[in-house]
């Protein structure tokens, strides 16, 4: 990629950005310069407009950004319920003292300092009974994290609702920052574990966005609240034995190998349909 050091570029320039190219601008402004209200934001602000096309559609009443960091995104959040009227934010991050006091401040925002998986049974008891839930998953970005997050938050999520994982575009998928596998991978594994989750391409339509595949919808299932199993399995099961010992690249294969089969057998049942009319 060229270096550009002034803060502005000739026009005769950015006609022949490539896509890569563009998004490592991006990415480079938003890290040094981007905020929201005066509080350090790192999201990209194609997606920061297509969460607030999210909510607005889906009016969730409780809204759990795991890896909140300085809190931009959480005031964001908080300031789109403000609009609609009702719903809460649940901050979650590792570290909190550097939380902007003006999103310690919002009446909507409530946050919780530690590991977010260990603090599932506290996000539970915030949520109200019957509540439609919308989860951010921003934090540590490895493959192992965002794999374990996914698998603990998903029963959370309300049927049509969405998990949205962040910042897959990193290891490889159009930034190189990051680790591999990483947060692209997990959602592969992921989604071939749980068929009730889907990804919404169609939230991705400005192109340029920091979640590929990340705009996961539940389809199927799903409650409006999260209970607990009473009894937990002493043992792994046989699905996490062979998840624990098989590498990540073979369950991304599977994956793929999946999806191929379900369009062959797309296609197979179009044309038997034909062949009837």
């Amino acid at each position: 990629m060229r270096q550009y050091n002034g803060p502005f570029l000739q026009q005769s320039e950015t006609l022949y950005l490539t896509a890569k190219d563009v998004l490592n601008l991006v990415h480079r402004r938003v890290m040094d310069r981007s905020r929201y209200f005066g509080v350090p934001a790192r999201r990209n602000p194609l997606d920061a407009w297509v969460y607030q096309e999210m909510i607005c559609e889906l009016r969730p009443d409780v809204i759990i950004e795991i890896g909140s960091y300085r809190g931009a995104g959480t005031l964001q959040f908080a300031h789109l319920l403000d609009v609609l009227g009702h719903g809460i934010v649940i901050g979650i991050d590792k570290n909190q003292t550097l939380t902007a006091d003006v999103v310690r401040a919002h009446p909507r925002v409530t946050l919780l300092e530690g590991d977010a998986c260990r603090l599932i049974d506290t996000v539970i008891r915030l949520i109200p009974l019957r509540s439609r839930c919308l989860i951010v998953e921003d934090s540590s970005h490895t493959y192992e994290n965002t794999l374990n997050v996914l698998r603990t938050f998903s029963p959370l999520v309300s049927h049509g609702s969405y998990f949205v994982v962040e910042d897959g575009v990193g290891g490889g998928h159009g930034l190189s920052l990051g680790p591999r596998p990483g947060v692209y991978e997990a959602i592969d594994t992921f989604l071939m574990e749980d068929g009730s989750f889907v990804p919404d391409r169609s939230r991705e339509s400005f192109f340029l966005t920091w979640n590929p595949s990340g705009y996961l919808k539940r389809v199927s299932g799903g409650r409006s609240y999260y209970k607990p199993p009473r009894v937990q399995r002493r043992f792994p099961s046989a699905g996490d034995v062979v998840r624990a010992v098989t590498p990540p690249v073979l369950l991304q294969a599977a994956v793929r190998f999946r999806r191929r089969m379900k369009t062959r057998v797309r296609r197979h049942r179009r044309g038997e349909e034909g062949r009837g009319e």
